[in-house]
């Protein structure tokens, strides 16, 4: 399989990934949208609420970050930048 095949698979699993997690980040009024994606990094950035939210390392650390190496290949890098 060619890896631009293997990046549509995975960009899809990556948007559905972050769709299912939305609502709970939404409530707060915050999100995380994608910046750029390339066969080797994923790169995101937090969005309104979740920018200045205190909580914004735990939400990476123990919620995005899990759920998306739950469907990302190891060798992906996730990088998140400034807003």
């Amino acid at each position: 399989m060619t890896v631009e095949l293997d990046k549509q698979r995975w960009s899809a699993a990556v948007k559905a990934c972050l769709h299912a997690l939305m609502p709970a980040m939404g409530a707060d009024g915050g999100g995380v949208e994608i910046v750029r994606e390339t066969p080797e990094t994923l790169e995101l950035r937090m969005i309104g609420a979740c920018v200045f939210c205190p909580s914004r390392p735990l939400t990476i650390d123990q919620t995005l970050l899990p759920a998306l190496r739950a469907v990302l290949p190891p060798e992906v890098r996730i990088e998140f930048t400034a807003a």
